[in-house]
């Protein structure tokens, strides 16, 4: 399954992306042809390997949900794509809605009724199940790679996350203390690493 949907949530376009159990490989942000910035990103179980590279960092500030898992990532973890990822750190509750409603134009150009808003997320061996995705949703999953190195402190500026989990890669190094900053963080896996130290 590959799809590419445009909307108008939140007065501009975003694009929801979704390419799962393609076997693909290589670089998945050569995925992203459109310009339209990027509110999530699912591409679990493609094949893909190397390093994530730097790319066009204006189409990435809107992204909330990104899920890697289960591919042949290697490398450090994107310590650049941390301090982009604005809507991650941003917590607004005060106008909940769900991915796919449009609240702003009830004649949408690019009319999405027929696309399936669901994600599945994974969490220490169980799966979550949103049938419905909240926009105030952020997630990361970045487990089952060969990510490498230290988790950077900048991740903690994150503030906005639900669920991390970056278990079952190499990872090294100090639990970082900017953990503590996440606030509205629910689930958090970091299991399967050589990582130190304790969860503050």
């Amino acid at each position: 399954m590959d799809e590419e949907v445009v909307n108008r949530d939140r007065n501009s376009a975003t694009v929801e992306r979704e390419a799962t159990r393609n076997q693909g490989s290589g670089d998945p942000m050569s995925l992203l042809g459109s310009d339209h910035p990027v509110e999530s990103l699912i591409l679990r179980s493609n094949g893909f390997y190397g390093a994530l590279r730097k790319v066009g960092t204006s189409k990435f500030s809107e992204l909330q949900i990104i899920d890697l898992s289960q591919n042949k990532f290697t490398g450090h973890l994107p310590t650049t794509y941390f301090e982009i990822w604005d809507a991650m750190k941003i917590i607004d509750t005060s106008h909940m809605t769900y991915m796919g409603e449009s609240t702003s134009d009830p004649f949408p150009i690019f009319p999405c009724e027929n696309y399936d808003y669901s994600i599945t997320m994974n969490n220490k061996g169980a799966e979550l199940k949103y049938l419905k995705i909240p926009s105030t949703l952020a997630a990361i999953d970045f487990s089952c790679n060969r990510f490498e190195g230290a988790i950077p402190n900048v991740i903690g500026n994150l503030k906005a996350l639900h669920l991390l989990n970056l278990s079952n890669n190499m990872l090294t190094g100090h639990i970082p203390s900017s953990l503590a900053n996440m606030k509205e963080l629910e689930c958090l896996d970091l299991s399967s690493n050589w990582l130190s130290g304790q969860v503050p």
